[in-house]
């Protein structure tokens, strides 16, 4: 676990650092209407590309809640568990354990694990 907390660190800073500069696109906010909330079933798989080229590939367990957003706010479906963002991304995660009553926004928002990137192509792919 430490390990996939130092990666998707590692990760967003390299995406932050990549992009210093340029004019950054406002994301919504996790709790806004296009916002994705997965409840992993038994593994998640997100791989982040930029211009063809692959980034990372994170891999969240059974019993992680995560939400993605992009700029667009319309995530697209590619089949069941599937989904395709492009452009500016957000992506959170939360241990199931940690989550709360209540709307998934507000609890997503305390997630303790945040990455975000501009310019990237990331699919999340939800395994049954």
């Amino acid at each position: 676990m430490r390990t996939a907390i130092l990666a998707v660190l590692v990760l967003g800073f390299t995406l932050a650092q990549s992009d210093r500069g340029r004019a950054q696109a406002t994301l919504p906010p996790a709790g806004t209407p296009g916002a994705l909330y997965l409840h992993v079933i038994n593994q998640c798989r997100v791989t982040i590309a930029k211009n063809g080229t692959l980034l990372g590939a994170l891999t969240f367990n059974k019993g992680t809640v995560l939400s993605a957003v992009d700029a667009q706010r319309h995530p697209n479906s590619t089949g069941p568990g599937r989904f395709e963002f492009h452009g500016a991304f957000e992506l959170r995660a939360l241990p199931a354990s940690e989550a709360k009553p209540g709307p998934a926004s507000d609890m997503m928002q305390g997630a303790p694990v945040v990455l975000s990137g501009q310019g990237v192509d990331v699919l999340i792919e939800n395994m049954p």
